[in-house]
């Protein structure tokens, strides 16, 4: 019926994220080990609540330094 349609079973499960070159600079300079399991949540919840992304990179070493 479709001649053009072609179904597969061997695809894998994509993420594409469009991030703005300055959140890309940040999630650089904050060493997260994960970006998509630690930096994009935080980066989401700080902007929904309306909290400095930069303070991202001083939390990050914050909890670094703790941690040793």
């Amino acid at each position: 019926r479709y001649p053009r349609t072609i179904i597969q079973q061997d695809l894998v499960d994509v993420h594409l994220y469009l991030i703005k070159k300055s959140c890309l600079d940040i999630a650089i300079r904050s060493n997260y080990s994960s970006f998509r399991k630690q930096f994009l949540p935080e980066m989401i919840q700080r902007i929904t609540t309306g909290q400095l992304l930069e303070d991202l990179i001083s939390t990050f070493a914050n909890v670094t330094m703790m941690m040793r």
